[in-house]
């Protein structure tokens, strides 16, 4: 894969080293893409079909719990958040599924 500067952490610049693509139903459903260890130092995500629900700390998100992302909420950027593997995400209604992309980030 190759390694895209992107912005950086702390002053220290980043790269990118990895990609995913997720479905989003209504069952609570978490990255399967997520970088070795299973965390990263930075993580941009975009919501690009369906609006969603999300929870960072591994609880498992509903239709009406959780932090709401609309597809017209552009992209959202976090920096030194834990296990990526626990984030969790469902539709935050209807049953077409929704559509969710990361990009995953380490301190170069």
């Amino acid at each position: 894969m190759a390694q895209v500067p992107h912005p950086v952490v702390g002053g220290a610049p980043l790269l990118c080293t990895g990609f995913e693509r997720l479905s989003v139903g209504t069952v609570g459903t978490a990255f399967g893409s997520v970088p070795s260890g299973g965390s990263a130092d930075a993580l941009l995500m975009r919501v690009e079909a369906y609006d969603v629900r999300y929870r960072l700390d591994g609880g498992t998100p509903t239709a009406t719990l959780g932090q709401y992302l609309a597809t017209t909420d552009g992209e959202r950027y976090y920096e030194r958040m834990g296990s990526i593997s626990a984030y969790r995400f469902i539709l935050a209604s209807g049953t077409v599924n929704g559509t969710v992309t990361a990009s995953y980030f380490m301190v170069r």
